[in-house]
């Protein structure tokens, strides 16, 4: 059985090279799912059989006390935004919930199945992925430059961007720099030269996203792991990035964009403005967990009948103002 649980697990994993590109969208508002929430779900009920069948000890970190506390207060949200919405639809805003709820299940499964000396063998698999990943997008970047034709489909309208399987730049390459994260950690730990291919790959993987808030993760991660770590391994990154910047121009002009307020930042600016505009609605308790693409349209921002605002509209250009905006202070 655990053998069983290992391999459901393995899956979950690989599953996610498949990104976006397995999305099936139901029912107006859309409901997502992906393979890797079938994966998870299946997952989860066995290792509910196995825990409790063979009444198994479970290890429950001191960390996953204050994950159920916010879900705790998420719930109290959810069932609190009757006041603001229909049944209908803080049904479909629970649902983030659950998934939520279910990769903190998921969190608990792997602290009570994976063994310390396992460990390795777990980061270089997520290190595979990321590296597939990263191939992907380079060929994407290729045959698909273009990626307009998804407007219809709720997607941004990127162009030149590598978004991978993930088709969203920002969500991509901060998935990749938390991969980078584990292979130069990996790196440290075991001294495998062999992962360097894979940082490299992973490297220029988050460059050619030109996503700042990517770039501004990996300078941070870089910038502690020079502190802590390696001061020559700071000095090879950046110079690497400033060096391409002349031969990248698009590097330069997302950079200065973020300072001069492009389109995008000044876009993102007001998306700031309007999460704040929502906590002010409800600043204790929040409007609901997920429940931000009604709120919005409550505000006149878009109307129901036409999209809710595509694939963004349920969320906000900062993940602490989306959690202050739906569950309050």
């Amino acid at each position: 059985m655990e053998k069983i649980l290992k391999f459901l697990l393995f899956l979950f994993i690989v599953s996610l090279i498949f990104g976006q590109l397995t999305r099936v969208e139901l029912g107006v508002p859309p409901i997502s799912f992906y393979i890797h929430d079938f994966i998870l779900a299946g997952l989860i009920l066995s290792s509910f059989i196995y825990f409790f069948s063979f009444k198994k000890k479970i290890v429950f970190p001191k960390s996953a006390i204050l994950i159920l506390i916010f879900v705790l207060i998420a719930v109290i949200s959810q069932l609190s935004s009757a006041r603001f919405f229909t049944s209908s639809q803080i049904l479909v805003g629970s649902l983030f919930l659950v998934r939520f709820f279910a990769f903190f299940l998921l969190y608990l499964i792997f602290v009570n199945l994976v063994e310390v000396k396992q460990l390795k063998l777990w980061s270089n698999l997520l290190i595979f992925v990321g590296v597939i990943l990263a191939i992907l997008g380079f060929f994407q970047l290729i045959f698909f430059y273009d990626l307009s034709f998804l407007q219809a489909a709720g997607f941004d309208p990127h162009i030149g961007r590598l978004v991978s399987t993930f088709l969203d730049p920002n969500f991509f390459g901060g998935f990749q720099v938390l991969i980078l994260n584990l292979t130069l950690a990996q790196i440290f730990e075991t001294k495998d030269k062999k992962l360097l291919i894979a940082v490299i790959l992973l490297f220029f993987s988050i460059v050619l996203t030109f996503s700042r808030s990517s770039y501004l993760a990996l300078f941070v991660s870089i910038l502690l792991f020079g502190i802590l770590k390696s001061k020559s391994l700071a000095i090879i990154v950046f110079g690497a990035f400033f060096l391409l910047t002349p031969a990248i121009p698009r590097i330069f002009e997302r950079v200065i964009g973020a300072v001069t307020f492009d389109v995008t930042a000044s876009a993102r600016i007001t998306s700031w403005s309007l999460a704040f505009e929502i906590f002010l609605t409800s600043p204790l308790i929040g409007v609901g967990f997920n429940n931000l693409r009604f709120a919005k349209a409550n505000l006149g921002i878009f109307q129901l009948v036409e999209g809710l605002g595509g694939h963004s509209g349920a969320g906000v250009d900062s993940s602490f103002l989306l959690v202050l905006a739906t569950t309050g202070i």
